[in-house]
């Protein structure tokens, strides 16, 4: 299978999973192969737009990187609290 298709099967699964239920978060975690596996989870973040506004890309994690998109909905106090919570574990 090729790998626009397996991002498509990627993209279209998780957003049948997001209109099923309510989602306050999309997170995207890579830990082998980062540099290459973030480049296409950001672009799938991208294609997240529509229902999801803040997104902070690249957080350090151990052994790996992290990209992670938030509900509209979502408080923006929630969110902001989620930020500096990311910033102190990536010290």
């Amino acid at each position: 299978m090729s790998g626009s298709k397996v991002i498509g099967a990627i993209f279209n699964a998780a957003s049948e999973e997001v209109l099923k239920h309510k989602t306050d978060a999309i997170t995207f975690l890579a830990i082998d192969n980062v540099e290459q596996r973030m480049r296409i989870y950001n672009s799938l973040v991208r294609k997240f737009s529509a229902g999801f506004s803040s997104h902070r890309d690249n957080v350090k994690i151990q052994n790996g990187l992290m990209t992670i998109v938030f509900n509209k909905t979502f408080p923006d106090k929630a969110i902001q609290d989620f930020e500096e919570f990311l910033k102190k574990q990536e010290k």
